[in-house]
C-alpha cells in the first residue's frame, strides 16, 4: 500500500515539477505562464470592451470534428480563444486566414465577418472560449444581419465608482463614506 503511495506521489511530483518548469512561480505551490497579453485582435485592430451596466461574462468549451467549419458570421463583443488540442483556422471574408495550434492563445477579430474551424483531416480541435459581454448579446451573429446589431451598448451610462483604498488600506472598487480616493 506505501508503495503505490509512493508511485502515486512521484508521479504527481514529476508531473507537477515539469508543469512547475515552464512557468514564473508566484508562491509556493502556484505559478503563471503567460499565454496571451496584446493590446489588438489578432488581423491588427483595436481591442475594444462594451460599455454596459448590464455585463455578463461566458466562459465555453466547443469542439471541432475533422474538418468542419462554421457559418460566415461576426462577434459584436470581444472573443478570446485558447486551443487546447488539434489546430484552429480562422478565414476573414476577404481571403485573409490565420491558424493557432494547441497551446495557443488568440484574441478573435471583432465586428469583421469570419468563419472558423478545424483545418485537420484526422484530429480533433478543441477550445476554451471566454467572451465578456452584455446580457442578451448573441456569441456570434449570423452574417449577413437580418436585423443588425443585437448588442446595444449604453452609452450614455456611467459607473461612478473609482479605485481607491478603503479603511483598512486594501484597494477596493466602489464607493461609500469610508472611501478615499
Amino acid at each position: 500500500m506505501k508503495y503505490k503511495q509512493f508511485l502515486i506521489s512521484g508521479a504527481f511530483a514529476l508531473a507537477s515539477g515539469s508543469v512547475l518548469a515552464d512557468c514564473a512561480p508566484d508562491a509556493p505551490g502556484a505559478c503563471t505562464e503567460m499565454l496571451l497579453q496584446s493590446t489588438v485582435t489578432w488581423d491588427g485592430a483595436p481591442i475594444r470592451y462594451l460599455r454596459t451596466k448590464t455585463p455578463e461574462l461566458t466562459v465555453r468549451m466547443i469542439q471541432f470534428s475533422p474538418g468542419t467549419y462554421n457559418n460566415l458570421h461576426i462577434h459584436e463583443a470581444p472573443v478570446y480563444i485558447y486551443v487546447m488540442a488539434g489546430a484552429f483556422e480562422v478565414v476573414l471574408a476577404d481571403g485573409r486566414r490565420e491558424t493557432w495550434v494547441a497551446g495557443q492563445a488568440f484574441n478573435e477579430v471583432m465586428n469583421t465577418v469570419h468563419k472558423g474551424g478545424n483545418p485537420s483531416s484526422s484530429e480533433w480541435t478543441k477550445l476554451v472560449i471566454m467572451s465578456p459581454s452584455i446580457v442578451g448579446c448573441p456569441f456570434m451573429t449570423p452574417w449577413p444581419l437580418a436585423d443588425g446589431p443585437q448588442c446595444k451598448e449604453d452609452f450614455g451610462w456611467h459607473d461612478g465608482r473609482k479605485w481607491g483604498h478603503d479603511m483598512y488600506g486594501g484597494w477596493n472598487w466602489g464607493w461609500g463614506p469610508h472611501w478615499r480616493p
